[in-house]
């Protein structure tokens, strides 16, 4: 749970596109400015538990735009 909190609490406000909009990921860097703001501290297995879901979030988003 504490992986997914903390995914949302970006509230979409830190991915990263490429210059012809294409979803890339989050931004990790944007992302702990937005958590440090909201008290968020995640422990080594909870920030591989958001990586994991933000890629298959894009992954899906992606599969999703092919069709």
């Amino acid at each position: 749970m504490p992986a997914l909190e903390a995914f949302f609490t970006l509230d979409g406000c830190a991915w990263q596109y490429t210059g012809m909009g294409d979803l890339v990921g989050l931004d990790y860097s944007a992302a702990k400015i937005i958590w440090d703001f909201a008290g968020v501290v995640l422990d080594k297995e909870q920030f591989q538990g958001v990586m994991l879901f933000s890629r298959t979030v894009v992954n899906e988003l992606k599969k999703k735009k092919d069709k």
